[in-house]
């Protein structure tokens, strides 16, 4: 069991070192064309994260499985404003156990305990989307776990490794920052 933890917990922190440089090549004006993104329909984008944004609001609001608790008070979630320049190919060494179901990226950035949840915040990904050991990263589906809504939930923490030396003002922001 733990070495499987280890495994998983390298394999992420491998990840994120992959994504820091990719953030780190992208936002310093230096930029490969490989890491760049196209979108043919940025605006079909765009209304697909907002329409996910909503489901997700009305899923809190009246899920069964929601963690808020006051829901007649729950009026939306925050986020940042859809950004395209936060979406990233990664290349990723595969977790090759017989449970990989997601690959999940725990991350901390620059944001983390002030406009997001200071436990960090999470990307998941289904299998079927790594293609060549390549994986398109879009931070702005990045999301707080439930934790965050709730002290009953106890959720991982992203390890040491996986804080970015960088803010990433994408996704989900955290409530109490917002006030």
């Amino acid at each position: 069991m733990f070495k499987n933890k280890l495994i998983r917990y390298s394999t992420f922190a491998m990840l994120v070192a992959v994504l820091a440089y990719f953030f780190i090549e992208n936002f310093s004006g230096n930029s490969a064309s490989s890491t760049e993104i196209s979108i043919s329909n940025p605006q079909a984008y765009l209304e697909k994260i907002n329409s996910d944004r909503e489901s997700k609001d009305e899923l809190f609001r009246s899920g069964p499985d929601s963690p808020i608790l006051d829901k007649d008070a729950f009026h939306g979630l925050h986020y940042f404003k859809p950004n395209l320049e936060y979406r990233v190919v990664a290349n990723v060494v595969p977790y090759t156990g017989s449970d990989k179901v997601f690959i999940s990226v725990l991350f901390r950035d620059e944001t983390s305990g002030k406009e997001t949840y200071g436990g960090g915040r999470y990307l998941d990904y289904p299998i079927s989307e790594l293609k060549n050991n390549t994986l398109i990263l879009d931070f702005n589906e990045a999301y707080n776990p439930y934790c965050a809504y709730q002290e009953d939930y106890a959720c991982p923490v992203p390890p040491k490794e996986n804080t970015l030396p960088l803010s990433i003002f994408a996704g989900e922001q955290y409530e109490e920052a917002m006030h």
